[in-house]
């Protein structure tokens, strides 16, 4: 009987041993169950987040899509608009430079014809210069003619005077002479 209480109480250590065994196991086992699952819940919600992500990405991606294809039809009517702008403006600078060889042509035909004009005008100028030179020269020449014409002149009208005033005083000489001896006959 004592063997038995003692095999019973060794069965009872064994079954205590065993129970508390299986539920330390158990609750190992719960653990890492529940490790697993937590893990597989962090998984779940980080594949939902990287799935969020994915799709946010891809909704951004699509937005960028949009617009960028809006900012190169806005590129594309840019370029179209500055192609048409620039077409305009090569044609207005082609009228431009047409218009301003024409004005140059012009001018250099106006500036020949000037050149011609002045040139022409002094020629005029020279030949009536030189001609006003010559008729002063030959006034000058016919001035200084007159003048030693007239210098000549009044030379000889005053030798011509000095002439007659000589002969005046010896006409008045000689008739004072001939009047004194008429008076002393006179008197004799």
């Amino acid at each position: 009987a004592a063997k038995l209480e003692a095999l019973i109480a060794l069965s009872n250590e064994a079954v205590t041993e065993t129970r508390r065994m299986v539920e330390t196991d158990s609750e190992k086992r719960l653990a890492i169950v529940k490790q697993r699952e937590a893990a597989s819940i962090e998984q779940h919600e980080l594949v939902k987040t990287v799935l969020m992500d994915v799709t946010t990405t891809r909704d951004g991606l699509e937005q960028e899509r949009h617009r960028v294809a809006a900012l190169y039809s806005k590129l594309d009517l840019s370029i179209t608009s500055f192609n048409r702008a620039n077409e305009d403006w090569q044609r207005k600078f082609e009228e431009a430079r047409a218009h301003y060889d024409t004005l140059r042509q012009l001018l250099e035909k106006d500036k020949k014809a000037m050149i011609y004009e002045v040139s022409q005008e002094r020629k005029l100028v020279e030949h009536q210069h030189e001609a006003f030179i010559d008729d002063k020269m030959k006034s000058i020449s016919e001035i200084q003619a007159e003048r030693m014409a007239i210098m000549k002149e009044r030379t000889e009208a005053a030798l011509a005077r000095e002439r007659h005033n000589k002969d005046e005083s010896t006409l008045l000489l000689s008739l004072r002479t001939k009047e004194e001896e008429y008076q002393c006959r006179l008197e004799a």
